[in-house]
């Protein structure tokens, strides 16, 4: 018999928030340990990657960074049309903390910002 090497990675996610001045936050997530199911148990679909709280609790982390920011009190917070990101408890607690939630339109023609800056 001969092992073969598992040609799954590990997911890592990295997000990242910037500016028109500069990096605001920097994040990234490794998936947690994977527990073994017990005897019995049935199985469920856990949720992969980033869940809704994940990237809500981002946003709240970046908006907590610019709040200490008075030039940027009541920017606008710009995100892809990814689904994560265009769900709409989102824009009630971006409004709350004087920011404005804005979403770039599907196949925009214009490059994301974001984009850019990961491609230095």
């Amino acid at each position: 018999m001969i092992g073969i090497p598992s040609s799954k990675a590990n997911l890592q996610t990295i997000s990242g928030v910037i500016s028109a001045f500069d990096v605001v936050n920097l994040s990234m997530s490794k998936p947690g340990n994977l527990k073994k199911k017990a005897a019995g148990a049935t199985k469920r679909k856990a949720p992969k990657n980033t869940t809704p709280c994940h990237y809500m609790q981002r946003i709240n982390d970046a908006m907590g960074i610019m709040d200490e920011f008075p030039e940027m009190q009541g920017f606008d917070i710009v995100m892809d049309n990814t689904p994560i990101h265009v769900l709409e408890m989102f824009d009630p607690i971006i409004i709350k903390r004087e920011y404005t939630p804005v979403y770039l339109p599907p196949h925009s023609p214009e490059p994301n910002p974001i984009e850019q800056f990961w491609s230095i």
